[in-house]
């Protein structure tokens, strides 16, 4: 069997605050009738990001992409509370998880980085590669075509497009 290389990772998935979080976001979708924040979420769009930096050659670690991907909405809650913006929040929560999993202030930052971006997208082309990836594969991982609350989705079309088809 392969060595594990999401120590990281799942450390994060074992931290009282992440779990936390998680537990709060969980409270309050739990009659929501659209996509939820939760971890098949964050494994779906960890999935679709690691294909795509495997089939784009990004060379983005593993371990980066699971781990943003994992945290990515962790703040959710913060926003429906009536607070901060979920990618803020999402962000500020995430530098102390990533900090307690033994992540150096580098990549921290990259996480960090790509988190806060990844709801309104990177703000230059020329941003890193994980901001950008993050971003694509959190918008990707909709299965809009399926969705029984297709008709009263708010997503804004002008700016994302519907997912009606099975891309990754």
């Amino acid at each position: 069997m392969e060595e594990n290389n999401l120590k990281r990772a799942n450390l994060i998935i074992r931290d009282k605050e992440y779990r936390d979080c998680l537990a709060e976001i969980a409270k309050r979708e739990k009659t929501r009738i659209f996509c939820r924040h939760n971890m098949e979420h964050f494994l779906q769009v960890a999935r679709i990001a690691y294909i795509r930096d495997l089939e784009e050659n990004l060379g983005i670690s593993k371990e980066m992409v699971y781990c943003a991907s994992l945290l990515h909405d962790v703040g959710r809650h913060i926003q429906y509370d009536g607070g901060e913006k979920h990618d803020k929040a999402s962000a500020r929560i995430a530098d102390g998880i990533l900090s307690r999993t033994g992540f150096s202030d580098v990549e921290r930052e990259q996480i960090t980085r790509a988190i806060a971006c990844h709801r309104k997208g990177p703000e230059t082309a020329d941003a890193p590669a994980l901001c950008h990836l993050l971003y694509e594969s959190d918008k990707a991982s909709r299965n809009c075509f399926a969705c029984e609350a297709r008709g009263e989705c708010d997503w804004e079309e002008k700016k994302h497009r519907k997912n009606d088809s099975i891309i990754w």
